[in-house]
């Protein structure tokens, strides 16, 4: 007796739209370095024109692997990794309370994942994390940062911050 899914059903199931993922979840963004930056939103609407400012900015899983297509390419061609061939990715996520204030709480709860309902901060301990001290917050659409003496940069820049593992 087999367990496959009967080719009808397999045809039925909803393709996914490559433009619509965000790179870093299927073809991964590849890099030596990633910046991780932790934000709080205060001020929901300012967070909300901050997000519509980004969102053209987030690669999406087409871009990321159409580049890594051509860099594996290129590496396998030359027989080492090519100069001038380079890319910074973006990508973003949200913890569940960051969810849930963006859209609904019910929205927020009906991801399907333990850790993800429970919290950044309840599992920070486990995971190694740096204390929440050592975050940024949107506060009407600008980055600030606390406890790591980076403020004067993320605020104009918006591209380092402290406690951040590499």
């Amino acid at each position: 007796m087999s367990n496959a899914m009967p080719a009808s059903d397999a045809l039925a199931e909803d393709l996914l739209d490559v433009h619509e993922i965000q790179g870093n979840i299927l073809a991964g963004f590849r890099k030596d370095h990633q910046l991780l930056v932790a934000l709080r939103m205060r001020d929901l609407a300012a967070a909300k024109r901050w997000l519509a400012r980004i969102t053209p900015h987030i690669n999406s899983h087409y871009e990321v692997a159409q580049f890594n297509d051509l860099f594996r390419s290129q590496r396998r061609r030359l027989g080492r990794d090519p100069q001038g061939v380079c890319a910074t990715w973006a990508n973003i996520a949200f913890s569940h309370q960051g969810l849930a204030r963006l859209t609904t709480k019910a929205d927020a709860d009906g991801i399907p994942d333990d850790a993800f309902r429970e919290g950044l901060a309840a599992r920070a301990g486990s995971l190694g994390d740096t204390a929440l001290g050592d975050m940024a917050e949107l506060d009407g659409g600008k980055v600030k940062v606390y406890g790591g003496g980076y403020g004067e940069y993320v605020e104009q820049t918006g591209a380092e911050a402290p406690g951040v593992k590499h």
